[in-house]
């Protein structure tokens, strides 16, 4: 019991950033005591869970970076379990150039 739970750690919860915010145009992530700073237009894809708790979003960048081509987290919490969260919602904007993160 004890080796699959650590695989399903390994697999699902290890993977995952300690933090992840915007500065302007720019993305800060923090996991395991890096910090690593991109432009939002490396990213290339946001993937949003729905229907998963806690919520979880990957981000596929153009390029590799000292984190890898994925960065994964847990965003706030929320109550709309339906739909894409808003914070992958903005990324998306944000990764297409669109002003308003609702225009799409």
């Amino acid at each position: 019991m004890a080796v699959f739970g650590y695989f399903l750690m390994r697999l699902l919860v290890f993977p995952l950033a300690d933090e992840v915010w915007l500065d302007d145009e720019d993305v800060i992530v923090r996991k395991s005591g890096k910090v690593v700073r991109f432009p939002v237009h490396q990213i290339i894809n946001v993937e949003s869970s729905v229907l998963v708790n806690p919520a979880r979003i990957t981000l596929t960048l153009r390029e590799r970076c000292e984190l890898g081509r994925e960065i994964s987290f847990c965003p706030p919490q929320r109550l709309r379990i339906f739909s894409r969260h808003p914070i992958a919602e903005e990324l998306i904007a944000r990764a297409h150039g669109l002003k308003d993160w609702g225009e799409h």
